[in-house]
């Protein structure tokens, strides 16, 4: 497993969020169990990822969170944006 999800996440007017978690809450197979924590530029990776279509979930330390999907190929970088904007449900 060779794929790689690449990306920033950020907030709703585009500036870098640091520290954000970020992980996968739907893959094509048994998601794994795998978590990154985005950089001080707001840049995170996951890597050793089967192909497919992935949903990652960024969870920001006030409890904004955002969604997106990402295809991963067999072999290959994938590069994506999150965007923070909702507080997420207790």
């Amino acid at each position: 497993m060779d794929g790689k999800i690449c990306g920033h996440v950020v907030d709703t007017t585009e500036r870098v969020v640091a520290e954000a978690t970020v992980f996968i809450v739907a893959s094509p197979d048994i998601a794994p169990d795998i978590a990154a924590l985005s950089d001080a530029t707001g840049h995170f990776v996951c890597d050793g990822l089967g192909p497919g279509v992935y949903r990652l979930r960024a969870l920001g330390s006030t409890g904004e969170f955002g969604e997106t999907d990402a295809t991963v190929p067999a072999a290959g970088t994938t590069a994506i944006v999150i965007r923070l904007g909702s507080i997420s449900p207790s």
